[in-house]
């Protein structure tokens, strides 16, 4: 038997027969529809009172023998679909054995559900074992029965989720090549989502293509047809190419023409919206939002974040206000990401006013701040060259028990690294430590400035020794560059933090 038919073995639960007594159906089987009625019934009755699915399936095989009744093929799919809903995948398994084991003949659902038991217990390549042994030739295929469509596509799907846009496809090509079943826009879908999640947008786009031109369009495959397109949108989009999300949304509006329906939606045009401002476009990112509208839909909050972050990236932080002011009065909620893009804009142009009217406003909307929020208020106060307010606010924060990060402390020891106050520095690393947060290498370049930036050898390479040891981080070209930075001060004598110019071997 091939590995998807496992021989019967003692099931988990305590309430399963035991397979040394295995199944045996009597000379004169009865009517399959009788054997089917009565598992059904059983199932129901069970099921509902709160039995185990396992305890349940022996009370259908009690219940048959006592009746004098032949287990059927039926009557297993039956059960089968019962411990698939409700008992683990190894359930299935087991009792798919005991069917093979009695003789009893399985189909495709049954099969099915032995396959979906695999993928569920992560082993892929049992699964489509199976789906190939069902497409061999009836006299090779051992009693399986030949696959149907949801057994292509369940295997293509845990493919596509494994990660394994490969073999997704290969296992399509096989479902096309065999012409046992024909592929549908699901088929198609799961690679293309695949692909999409891969990174590879044009692969997604070339199958996205392949499924257009394989498959009418039907308002019942319209829910397929729909991921496939927004998969291929969003891979797109974060590749930031606005020239590929506008063609793929174009075609989509063309499929749209001749399916009554069918249509794109909201993820449709928010992934060109997000294409448009990861490419720095803020113009085109409002006119896709406009066009949205022009659809018929209503921009969510995604729509709008995306627009403010795009003229937050482009360094424009009076039209990412006006955006969020705009998003705000049409009562659409902001969230933390549209705020902090907002105060970040602010931040940029060291606008404290501005950042921490944003900051208010977003305390009075109910929004959590995040690290992030914390770190873009620290950050414009340390832009404007505030720091001894940036320090109260971090000190502040602690005492709050506000959730913050490394970014918060970074910027912090940046400028006082700049304004040569190592001291000051390593207070900052101190307030860093009394919060729980770990520094990051970005924190021991900054530290290792502001002590090289006085000339201070030994403590500069005691800060990047501890980066290496201590946190084993691996040193990049700011951590050399304060290296020379402290060889270059100490040999001018600007080391006053050390006494001046130092004598070195």
């Amino acid at each position: 038997a091939p590995p998807s038919l496992p021989s019967p073995s003692p099931s988990p639960s305590p309430a399963a027969p035991s397979p040394a007594a295995p199944l045996s159906p009597p000379p004169q089987p009865p009517p399959m529809e009788t054997t089917a009625a009565i598992t059904k019934q059983f199932c129901k009755d069970a099921l509902a009172s709160g039995e185990s699915v396992e305890a349940v399936a022996l009370s259908v095989v009690q219940a048959c023998s006592a009746a004098g009744l032949a287990p059927t093929r039926e009557m297993f799919n039956h059960l089968l679909v019962a411990i698939a809903a409700k008992g683990p995948p190894s359930a299935v398994l087991d009792w798919f054995g005991r069917a093979r084991s009695a003789g009893i003949g399985v189909g495709t659902i049954a099969c099915n559900l032995v396959i979906a038991a695999h993928v569920a217990q992560g082993d892929v390549k049992t699964a489509a074992e199976l789906l190939t042994l069902m497409m061999r030739g009836e006299a090779a295929r051992g009693g399986i029965p030949p696959p149907n469509a949801v057994t292509f596509n369940t295997v293509i799907s845990a493919f596509a989720r494994a990660c394994d846009p490969q073999k997704a496809e290969l296992t399509l090509v096989a479902m096309i090549d065999s012409g046992l079943v024909p592929a549908g826009p699901a088929s198609y879908a799961s690679v293309i989502a695949a692909w999409a999640r891969a990174a590879q947008p044009a692969t997604a786009e070339r199958w996205l293509s392949r499924m257009l031109s394989s498959c009418v369009p039907l308002a019942g495959t319209a829910a397929s047809e729909v991921v496939a397109f927004n998969a291929t949108l969003d891979a797109f989009a974060k590749a930031s190419d606005v020239s590929g999300a506008r063609r793929v949304l174009d075609l989509f509006r063309t499929r749209a023409d001749s399916t009554p329906g069918f249509a794109p939606d909201a993820i449709s045009y928010n992934c060109l919206i997000s294409a448009c401002a990861r490419a720095g476009r803020p113009a085109q990112a409002e006119a896709t939002l406009r066009e949205l509208e022009r659809a018929g839909l209503q921009p969510n909050t995604i729509s709008f974040s995306a627009v403010i972050h795009a003229h937050a990236n482009a360094g424009d932080a009076a039209k990412a206000q006006g955006w969020l002011d705009s998003m705000r009065a049409r009562g659409v909620p902001a969230d933390a990401v549209c705020f902090n893009s907002v105060c970040a804009a602010h931040a940029r142009r060291g606008d404290v006013a501005s950042a921490s009217v944003c900051f208010r406003a977003m305390e009075e909307a109910g929004v959590c701040a995040s690290p992030q929020t914390h770190a873009i208020l620290v950050h414009a106060l340390v832009k404007s060259g505030d720091a001894d307010r940036a320090e109260a606010t971090l000190r502040e924060l602690i005492g709050r028990e506000e959730p913050l990060e490394a970014a918060c402390f970074n910027s912090l020891i940046s400028l006082f690294a700049r304004q040569r106050q190592p001291l000051r520095a390593e207070g900052v690393l101190a307030l860093m430590r009394e919060a729980r947060v770990r520094p990051t290498l970005v924190t021991l370049n900054a530290l290792a400035s502001a002590h090289a930036s006085v000339g201070d050898m030994d403590a500069t390479e005691r800060i990047l020794g501890q980066a290496t040891t201590a946190f084993r981080f691996s040193l990049d070209h700011y951590s050399f560059a304060a290296l020379f930075q402290a060889c270059a001060n100490d040999e001018d004598g600007a080391g006053a933090g050390r006494g001046g110019r130092r004598e070195r071997q």
